[in-house]
C-alpha cells in the first residue's frame, strides 16, 4: 500500500490517472482548509467508492447518468475519468486513495469519510439498480420508555437521549461496512402530547449490500431481548449523572491526597457522606424505574 497520492498517482493507470488526479486536487483544497468545507471531496471520494463497490457490476454510461442526477453525492467529473471498465488493478489505487483520504480527514478534523460514502451511495445505488428503499437501508423503531433512558419522555421535537445515542452508536461503530441515523420518530402521539405516549427513537441503518444490513438490525434485537442494552444504557445514564454532578457549581470537591479507598466521580475528586448518599438515592431511582 502507497503512503501517499503522490505514489498512488505513480503508480496508476493511464485509465485512472485522470480521476486519482481529480481527487488529488480536491484533497489539497480541503486539507488546505483544514477540512471546514470538505464536501467537493466526499462527492470525489464517493465516486471511487462506487466504482470499488460495484464491481463487475460497473455500468460507466449509468454511473454517470446517476452521477449527473446526484450531483450533491457523487462527482461526475471523477465517475466521467474512471476506466470504462471494471480491473482490481485499478480498484486497489482506488482503495489505497481513499484509505489515505479517510485516514486523514478523521486525524485532523475527526470526519468519518467512510461511514458518510456508505449513505450516500445507498441512495445512488438504489437509482442504479432500480431497487426498493429498503435494499440497502432498513428502518428500526422501538419504544424509548422500554429500552432507552428511563427518565425522560421524548416527543418528536426532542433530541435522542444521550445515553441511548451513545451506547447505539457504540454498538454499530463495530460493523465497519454499516453506518446510521438516529433519531426520534414523529406521529404516535396526539400535537399536544395529552394522551401521554411517548415516540420511538428510530434507526436507519444503511449498508453496502443488503445482507450487511439485515444481519447488523438482526444483532441490534438480539443486543436489546438479552438485556445487555438496557444494562449498557442504564450504565451511562448513571455517568451522565455523575459527570453532571461533578461539573455543577454547587459541588466543592475535597483535596485528600492519598486517600483511595472511598468512591470517587473522577481521579482528583472525593465524595463527602452527603455526595454518596445522594448516589446511593439515584440509583435506587434508576432501579425503582426499570421495575415499573
Amino acid at each position: 500500500m502507497f503512503k501517499t497520492l503522490e505514489e498512488c498517482l505513480q503508480h496508476a493507470s493511464d485509465k485512472m490517472a485522470d480521476a486519482v488526479n481529480s481527487v488529488m486536487v480536491e484533497f489539497n483544497l480541503a486539507q488546505g482548509n483544514n477540512f471546514e468545507s470538505c464536501d467537493m471531496l466526499q462527492q470525489a471520494y464517493n465516486a471511487m467508492a462506487l466504482y470499488v463497490t460495484e464491481n463487475e457490476h460497473w455500468d460507466k454510461a449509468k454511473a454517470l447518468d446517476i452521477a449527473d442526477k446526484n450531483e450533491d453525492r457523487l462527482d461526475p467529473v471523477v465517475i466521467d475519468q474512471m476506466p470504462k471498465d471494471f480491473s482490481q488493478e485499478d480498484a486497489d489505487i482506488c482503495n489505497n486513495v481513499m484509505h489515505i483520504i479517510h485516514s486523514e480527514a478523521e486525524k485532523s478534523a475527526e470526519i468519518n469519510m467512510h461511514k458518510q460514502s456508505i449513505v450516500d451511495l445507498a441512495y445512488v445505488r438504489k437509482q442504479m439498480h432500480d431497487i426498493s428503499d429498503h435494499y440497502f437501508e432498513a428502518g428500526h423503531d422501538f419504544e424509548v420508555n422500554d429500552y432507552a433512558d428511563p427518565y425522560e419522555f421524548i416527543t418528536g421535537t426532542d433530541a435522542v437521549p444521550a445515553a441511548a445515542d451513545k451506547v447505539i452508536h457504540q454498538f454499530f461503530d463495530k460493523f465497519d461496512d454499516i453506518a446510521i441515523d438516529v433519531g426520534v420518530s414523529w406521529g404516535l402521539t396526539d400535537r399536544d402530547y395529552r394522551n401521554g405516549i411517548g415516540e420511538d427513537v428510530s434507526i436507519t441503518a444503511y449498508g453496502v449490500t443488503p445482507e450487511s444490513v439485515k444481519q447488523a438490525i438482526d444483532k441490534f434485537d438480539a443486543y436489546i431481548e438479552s438485556g445487555e442494552y438496557e444494562k449498557d444504557v442504564k450504565a451511562e445514564q448513571t455517568k451522565i449523572k455523575q459527570k453532571e454532578a461533578v461539573q455543577s457549581p454547587f459541588y466543592e470537591p475535597e483535596d485528600i491526597v492519598g486517600d483511595s479507598n472511598g468512591p470517587q466521580y473522577e481521579e482528583t475528586y472525593t465524595n463527602t457522606e452527603a455526595d454518596i448518599r445522594d448516589q446511593e438515592e439515584m440509583q435506587q431511582e434508576i432501579d425503582d424505574d426499570y421495575e415499573r
